[in-house]
């Protein structure tokens, strides 16, 4: 169990130690609970504690070469169970048992390639209600998958959408204008521009596509080591961040229809000198199965 006052009181040792007892220190306060800093400094009143966080996420959203295989690891993990996943679809099955097979999947490449797994997660719906936690496939329905693999703690994150059977036109009216605003994003997704750009580019060829009322707080995040799958920096419309060469970053068109159910067109990028390089290679566009 975690004691915080005994942590803190071996933070305060190691500074002391280092001659750091009254010395500024920076913390990334987006992580911090606010009764955990409340007591911290209580406890260690000398040091002037300030604000790092962005800072830190600056630093940490290029990724160093040992970094970006971890995260390429954790992706190809999770693809592997994608295709599993996607052999279990046809109508009955129940979402269950398709996160069930995901799992599987998973599990076999695993096995095969002997990944040092720390977690995973999915997000799989089926269905009109795009928030239901099972529910069984009927012909036509939508099926969305958002999934991660965990590599020595390094979270992966991309996303498909299916349909059982033939699609019915508003399925396909949705998943088009996702396309179109994915595809508008990724152009300047890329250094050189910014990441409120690809925020405005999708944005705008959603809107171009007949939703004249779609907005998003953010288009995905950046990927890494931490307690949470979404970190900074995000795909956001105040994120004025360029992009650089060695960021890992999620980048997804989503949508949630009551009626209609859960859409989703995502990839984790490689961003390099020249362009993005996707960590999948299953195709992006809506697909029919079983």
């Amino acid at each position: 169990m975690f004691d915080a006052r005994l942590a803190f009181a071996r933070l305060g040792e190691l500074l002391q130690r280092e001659g750091l007892q009254a010395a500024r220190v920076g913390l990334d306060l987006d992580f911090w609970p606010v009764a955990d800093f409340t007591l911290l400094k209580a406890l260690l009143p000398r040091v002037r504690w300030c604000d790092a966080s962005a800072v830190l996420g600056a630093i940490k959203a290029v990724k160093s070469p040992r970094e970006i295989a971890l995260l390429h690891s954790a992706a190809s993990l999770a693809e592997a169970g994608m295709r599993q996943a996607i052999a279990a679809v046809h109508e009955g099955t129940t979402r269950d048992a398709i996160a069930t097979a995901w799992r599987a999947g998973v599990e076999v490449e695993v096995a095969r390639t002997g990944q040092l797994i720390t977690g995973q997660w999915e997000y799989t719906s089926v269905g009109p209600l795009p928030w239901q936690g099972g529910g069984v496939v009927q012909r036509g329905d939508v099926i969305k998958f958002d999934v991660g693999c965990l590599v020595q703690g390094y979270s992966s994150d991309s996303g498909r959408t299916f349909t059982c059977g033939a699609a019915r036109p508003r399925t396909r009216e949705i998943m088009q204008a996702l396309g179109d605003a994915f595809a508008a994003g990724l152009e300047v997704l890329k250094p050189g521009h910014l990441l409120s750009e690809v925020h405005q580019r999708a944005t705008a060829a959603m809107q171009a596509a007949g939703f004249a009322r779609f907005s998003r707080g953010h288009f995905c995040h950046s990927l890494g080591h931490d307690t949470f799958c979404e970190v900074a920096p995000f795909i956001a419309a105040q994120a004025h961040m360029p992009i650089e060469p060695g960021m890992v970053l999620a980048f997804e068109t989503p949508f949630y229809v009551n009626g209609e159910g859960g859409f989703i067109i995502e990839d984790q990028f490689l961003i390099t000198e020249t362009g993005a390089q996707p960590a999948w290679s299953l195709e992006r566009g809506l697909v029919a199965l079983g």
